[in-house]
């Protein structure tokens, strides 16, 4: 692993580690698996460079009831449907990457993550253990590498942090193609998703303890929503009686979202 700055922080689900300086590591996490997927924490964009060796398609990952962040091994990209085995319907119900997402609902996959990428790591919460291999043997399909970045409304950016959930929303009253969804918490911007109809996804990031996240949700505390409409301008604040306090690593349906006053 080179990099070019330091500190960095590199974590799994369960282990972490800091570099101080150019070699010197100190922390929980000692190794790197091929079965593990990881975070690297900067304070900046950088470029930085993994060297490693390929690892075998069908590798077998044991899941654990709960959330297991996984590798995904391969350097092309899947669709998921096709990636993904049989043996995990209803089992993973839920699958969380860098800022989206896929939720497993009445038999079929709603979100934003439509593809695994090489080179990327998922959270997968799952309801049972599960012992599974990747369908990796056709369909596979060359994407660059690299940071990929999260669409955003101008005006309403906020950072990714390793402490995210995702909230997918049924139906707004009277909402229009082009609405925007932005997620507060007090008066920072914390997520934001453009309405794409039925299921939209909206990020939400909390607070993981990085200088970046700082105003950011807390475990436990409820998320703001309000309704932005590009096209006009217009701002709306929007209401629920039944939004579920935002967690770590969680999809959190909310079926119907009500204007409650326009916003000057």
């Amino acid at each position: 692993l080179t990099l070019n700055r330091v500190p960095v922080r590199m974590l799994n689900a369960t282990d972490a580690a800091l570099l101080i300086n150019d070699s010197f590591w100190v922390g929980s996490l000692n190794e790197i698996d091929r079965y593990s997927g990881y975070w690297v924490k900067m304070d900046e964009m950088e470029s930085n460079q993994l060297v490693g060796y390929t690892t075998d398609s069908d590798i077998v990952y044991s899941l654990y009831e709960g959330p297991n962040l996984i590798s995904f091994p391969s350097d092309q990209s899947y669709f998921l449907q096709d990636a993904l085995p049989d043996e995990l319907d209803g089992v993973v119900t839920f699958i969380l990457g860098e800022g989206e997402s896929a939720i497993y609902v009445n038999g079929l996959w709603y979100g934003n993550l439509s593809e695994f990428q090489g080179f990327k790591g998922y959270w997968f919460i799952a309801n049972e253990p599960v012992n599974f291999s990747f369908n990796l043997e056709t369909g596979g399909f060359a994407r660059s590498p690299g940071f990929k970045s999260n669409k955003m409304l101008s005006g309403y950016e906020y950072n990714q942090s390793v402490s995210q959930g995702i909230y997918f929303i049924e139906d707004i009253e009277n909402v229009e193609d082009g609405d925007w969804i932005i997620a507060y918490n007090d008066d920072v911007v914390i997520g934001a998703g453009e309405w794409n109809g039925y299921m939209t996804e909206v990020p939400v990031m909390g607070n993981d303890g990085s200088n970046y996240s700082f105003g950011y949700i807390s475990e436990g505390q409820i998320p703001e929503f309000i309704l932005v409409r590009p096209k006009t301008g217009e701002k709306f604040t929007l209401y629920s009686e039944l939004i579920t306090p935002f967690g770590n690593n969680t999809g959190t349906i909310i079926k119907y979202l009500s204007f409650s006053g326009a916003i000057p």
